[in-house]
């Protein structure tokens, strides 16, 4: 029964859409896909998402936002990829094809508890780059699947000339190429490279005083992500540092993500993002530190190695 009230919800938000109602339009797709998901089991739920939600007649319309349409169409062939990322931040201009519904919608999802979540999530690595350079003589920093490195876009000008070494990873060359033209900070070097390279030890580092890692670990299954984290332990001097995030169970755009991104993550629970670090012994650690983002939709893992 749940789940034909919340097709119909769903065929319901289509009328909201043409007329520009767009707040209740998508209300009525959360509420619809919540409806549709607690009437599932999860093989169920995914054929949903895999199979019948892009067939539905409010695609059509929600394909307007272009962070919707760039997430389902994976030009990078990775979902998440930095592109759509920089619209989630409100880096430059929307798509030029972009229509008033579609900017609306835009609008919604930006201040969704996601779009929140991400933007304080690149504010508080701004915010441990700031302190960092304020208290670390030349510091040495690591940024792991780095994007386009927009955390460095507000350091401060003294702050961008301190590091002696900053390193920014990624699998993706575009983003590496977007992060040397766009990212003014002392140092920095991009290191082209895949998560299995830094786990099999195939590219190594050391002497780091801050190691991060932001988006990563959402896509991570638990033993993969438990081997890096190892790994970029070993990276640190004594007293460096390791930050990694991880999405919270309960993120309320959770649903439409999978439903009609094409989007999945993995969510892990604090404990379960401290387990990660297992792998790693209890006496190399100084201190380990679980917190979340003021949005309580992203988890942080902190490890300062003794």
């Amino acid at each position: 029964m749940g789940g034909e009230q919340g097709m119909l919800l769903l065929e319901r938000a289509c009328e909201h859409m043409r007329a520009f109602d767009v707040a209740e339009g998508m209300r009525q797709v959360y509420e619809g896909l919540r409806l549709i998901r607690e009437s599932a089991d999860e093989p169920g739920w995914r054929y949903f998402a895999e199979e019948v939600a892009g067939s539905l007649g409010i695609t059509r319309y929600l394909n307007h936002d272009p962070v919707t349409r760039h997430s389902g169409m994976r030009p990078r062939g990775y979902p998440g990829d930095a592109e759509l990322i920089d619209m989630v931040y409100g880096y430059g201009q929307l798509p030029r094809e972009t229509s008033c519904l579609g900017a609306a919608i835009y609008a919604y999802l930006c201040q969704s508890p996601g779009g929140r979540a991400v933007r304080r999530r690149r504010d508080l690595i701004a915010g441990e780059l700031e302190q960092l350079a304020a208290g670390t003589s030349r510091p040495a920093v690591l940024a792991v699947a780095c994007g386009h490195l927009r955390e460095t876009r507000t350091l401060s000008e003294q702050a961008r000339t301190v590091f002696s070494e900053f390193v920014a990873l990624d699998q993706d060359g575009e983003s590496l190429a977007r992060a040397r033209s766009d990212c003014a900070v002392a140092g920095l070097r991009t290191v082209h490279s895949r998560v299995r390279d830094l786990v099999t030890g195939d590219v190594t580092f050391s002497g780091l005083d801050f190691v991060y890692a932001t988006g990563l670990y959402d896509y991570l299954p638990d033993q993969i992500a438990s081997a890096l984290t190892a790994r970029l332990f070993s990276f640190l001097r004594p007293g460096g540092r390791l930050l990694v995030a991880n999405f919270l169970p309960g993120l309320p755009d959770r649903l439409y993500m999978e439903a009609f991104m094409n989007w999945r993550l993995i969510y892990r629970p604090l404990p379960r993002l401290s387990r990660l670090a297992d792998a790693v012994p209890e006496t190399a650690i100084a201190e380990r530190r679980l917190f979340c983002e003021e949005t309580e939709m992203i988890g942080f893992l902190s490890l300062t190695r003794c």
